[in-house]
């Protein structure tokens, strides 16, 4: 991006080194390890069960999940060792932590409301350049080979090792910034216009 020089051929990972980690993460990342993230709303649509099968099966996943817990069944993986729940952050340090990760999760049940929503953190993690592993959302089929999708904790575990070191491949983090340019609100609403 000519925007921010010394990103050259690998941007995720110049990214991540000269990222300013958020006070309230410092410390709290494990070296050598695949870090995976999520900001967003922890409710009764959040797939607890999934998360917490790829977290005892994945040692070596450093999992770290924001926002508010507003149901109970969730509140159990902040236990685990290698899961935190940071709670609430403010929306100013969101860019600056979706560059810490490697991979940047949407692990909700298939829930009829939910098959209806259009993850908008879809966008928010391709701007930042980060792979993003989902179950199977079917607003998110439009984003093709873009997003890694699976259901079971065997395979989501799988894609987010698979999604990782796309986290420092120049070519993938700019298809990923496209998409999030392409499907921002102003062109959105442009097509719309244009339509009526």
């Amino acid at each position: 991006d000519a925007g921010h020089p010394g990103m050259g051929d690998s941007i995720a990972a110049a990214v991540r080194a000269t990222a300013q980690a958020p006070g309230w993460l410092t410390g709290k990342l494990k070296p050598g390890t695949i870090r995976v993230g999520y900001v967003g709303a922890i409710a009764e649509w959040f797939h607890t069960d999934l998360l917490e099968a790829v977290a005892r099966a994945n040692p070596d996943f450093d999992i770290h999940l924001c926002g508010a817990v507003t149901a109970e069944a969730p509140l159990r993986l902040g236990n685990l060792p290698n899961v935190t729940l940071h709670g609430e952050i403010p929306y100013a340090d969101v860019p600056a932590f979706h560059r810490q990760m490697d991979v940047l999760i949407i692990p909700f049940q298939l829930l009829p409301i939910i098959k209806a929503c259009d993850p908008v953190k879809f966008y928010e993690y391709s701007a930042v350049m980060r792979p993003t592993v989902s179950t199977s959302l079917p607003e998110l089929d439009r984003a093709g080979d873009l997003v890694f999708r699976a259901d079971d904790p065997a395979a989501f575990a799988a894609q987010i090792r698979r999604a990782a070191p796309l986290a420092r491949d120049a070519a993938f983090g700019q298809q990923l910034r496209r998409y999030a340019l392409d499907n921002a609100w102003s062109y959105r609403a442009a097509d719309m216009l244009a339509e009526m």
